[in-house]
């Protein structure tokens, strides 16, 4: 099976576009980015697409908050 499980919602946090006009936004944006990583990686997990943990370190990416606003 081929991805789908969570109707690709990893694209659709791809594809969201706003002003990046603060640096709270830009980091916000880089921080979806993640977040859109660790969906597609869940969802390809959960359909058997990846091995089972292939999730594990861009979801541990995303809980750190690397993204921090520039300064």
């Amino acid at each position: 099976m081929s991805g789908g499980t969570m109707d690709y919602l990893y694209r659709k946090i791809q594809a969201a576009e706003f002003p990046q006009d603060t640096p709270e936004r830009i980091a916000f944006a880089a921080h979806l980015h993640l977040v859109a990583e660790a969906l597609r990686a869940i969802e390809w997990v959960d359909s058997g697409d990846l091995s089972p943990g292939a999730e594990s370190r861009l979801i541990e990416l995303c809980l750190r908050g690397t993204a921090r606003p520039a300064q």
